[in-house]
């Protein structure tokens, strides 16, 4: 479904770029609004494909959600008491862990799974096509492919290397917000509340601190992935050019191999 939007832009494009006459313009009409029809169509496609695609992967994720907290919670209560005297495991962070860590597994058999399993099999296809169609371009573009996934998994390895550490920090400070409300008694009583919210205000510092330098990691990545991107463009455009230039390439199999190749990787280094 997704590799024929690079078929219709290379159509609609081919048919509006005549040169209009009066004996072909209401050619040229008809077969503009045919293209467009099309995406119509497309668009409706898409639209229950992705409904049913949803649905589906959403009942499979929450069937595991489900099954990751009933066992988790299994698991700690069979713990022994040694377990809860550690640092890691007081209520709070294990309360944390039930609430947010186990409903992480959704992603991998809902939205994630679905995403990954459209992307490839996109991309392959556009792979496939677009060497079927002109080997020459084909080769250039697939060539690009690396380039663009390999930003957008940096971009989003830095990204996930963040929430680790800020998860880390956040379990701590939680924790300590968790204790210090389940003693408020002993707390108020000893007039301790500035001393409590200072240790709490300086665990958030420090890891306002440390996400500064992952911050700018991640916003040179991103830009970088933005202006490689655009590179890649110019690589596309300038070598197609040239094979049109020589009469080796029409102007319906660029857009399609460019739209198929190019942008099908671009996809999918944003969805990683």
């Amino acid at each position: 479904m997704a590799n024929s939007v690079p078929v219709f832009f290379a159509k609609q494009i081919t048919t509006l770029s005549v040169p209009v006459t009066d004996q072909n313009r209401h050619q040229i009409k008809k077969d503009s609004d045919f293209w467009s029809a099309m995406y119509l169509m497309l668009a409706f496609v898409q639209l229950f494909a992705f409904i049913i695609q949803g649905v589906l992967f959403a009942k499979c994720s929450e069937r595991l959600v489900h099954r990751v907290r009933d066992r988790a919670f299994r698991a700690m209560l069979r713990q022994d008491v040694a377990f809860f005297d550690r640092d890691e495991n007081t209520a709070g962070a294990l309360t944390s862990f039930l609430s947010t860590e186990t409903t992480h597994v959704a992603g991998l058999s809902g939205v994630t799974l679905g995403t990954l399993l459209m992307v490839g099999t996109t991309l392959i296809a556009a792979i496939v096509l677009s060497l079927a169609i002109q080997w020459k371009l084909s080769l250039v573009c697939i060539s690009l492919i690396p380039v663009l996934l390999g930003c957008g998994f940096f971009r989003f390895w830095i990204l996930a290397k963040f929430q680790r550490r800020a998860k880390a920090a956040y379990d701590s400070s939680a924790g300590f917000a968790s204790e210090a409300i389940s003693a408020i008694r002993t707390v108020a009583s000893l007039t301790r509340e500035e001393d409590v919210l200072k240790t709490y205000r300086d665990s958030l510092a420090v890891q306002q601190r440390k996400s500064l330098i992952s911050v700018l990691k991640s916003s040179t990545l991103y830009a970088a992935s933005q202006s490689l991107l655009f590179a890649c463009f110019a690589v596309g455009f300038y070598y197609g050019g040239t094979l049109i230039a020589k009469f080796e390439l029409s102007m319906f199999q660029f857009f399609l191999c460019f739209m198929a190749i190019i942008f099908g990787a671009q996809s999918a280094g944003a969805y990683q």
